[in-house]
């Protein structure tokens, strides 16, 4: 679980080499979990480790207090999880 926490202004969360967070034996993945825990008006932006991408995008963006990104990965990219 990440909390972010942008009071004092946006902020970017890079996340690590899907190749790291990914049991290619057991096809398991670490999940995260990044929250915006505050209500200003500065974002939360997610970052992928360097040309992956998070749900085909190049990044994703937190805007809203208590909005909550689920992500796993296949080794290759991040993908959003309900």
């Amino acid at each position: 679980v990440i909390l972010g926490n942008a009071t004092s202004g946006s902020i970017i969360i890079t996340l690590p080499s899907p190749t790291l967070c990914y049991d290619s034996v057991g096809f398991g993945s670490i999940v995260y979990n990044i929250s915006k825990i505050d209500s200003s008006a500065n974002t939360v932006t997610i970052a992928p480790y360097a040309s992956e991408t998070i749900a085909g995008d190049t990044s994703f963006t937190l805007a809203y207090q208590n909005e909550v990104l689920t992500l796993v990965t296949n080794g290759v990219n991040w993908y959003l999880r309900d």
